[in-house]
């Protein structure tokens, strides 16, 4: 049987080996280089600080104040942008790769840890931190009060509420001891 000479190609030996064959469409932009540059990207420090000196012109005094400022949050998007792919790549990557898709779970671990550390520093409004976080980490955190209760039969609320009312009454009210009996 004869060799396909479209198959096979000459290495510096001479000896010959196949040629790989490459998928369908383009090839992909995907370097394992891109997992720690990810992770680069989304571990920076949440807040620089800047010195401010402040001078009295009466007597000619200086003080420094230093000031918190928050780093800005890093966003996939912005990775994306930085690396010359588009947004939907990064979620194929991260759904296509597993050592990417760790990176990118790392990444989102960073980004919530700095909105969180961030909020409770100040540095941050809460309302948007809560909504933020309560939107884009499911699960986590919860912007609602959940009642888990259980009724027997019909009751009203005014009969609760007298139940409850009772049961309220007898653990405040204290029991009087018992009188002796003069014999």
């Amino acid at each position: 049987m004869a060799d396909n000479p479209q198959n096979k190609q000459a290495d510096c030996s001479g000896r010959k080996k196949k040629k790989r064959k490459q998928g369908v469409g383009r090839p992909t932009l995907y370097k394992k280089a891109y997992c720690k540059k990810l992770l680069e990207f989304f571990d920076i420090p949440h807040i620089q600080e800047r010195e401010i000196v402040h001078s009295n012109s009466k007597n000619g005094s200086e003080w420094v104040d230093i000031k918190e400022t928050p780093n800005a949050i890093p966003f996939f998007g912005k990775f994306a942008q930085r690396i010359g792919v588009s947004l939907d790549v990064i979620y194929d990557w991260a759904k296509k790769y597993p050592e990417f898709s760790d990176a990118f779970t790392r990444a989102r671990q960073l980004r919530e840890e700095m909105i969180a550390s961030l909020a409770l520093r100040g540095l941050y409004n809460p309302t948007f931190a809560m909504f933020y976080l309560t939107n884009r980490y499911e699960g986590r955190y919860k912007n609602k009060t959940e009642v888990d209760a259980k009724v027997k039969g019909e009751v009203t609320y005014r009969e609760a509420y007298a139940k409850i009312l009772k049961k309220a009454k007898e653990i405040i009210t204290p029991t009087p001891p018992p009188t002796a009996n003069p014999a």
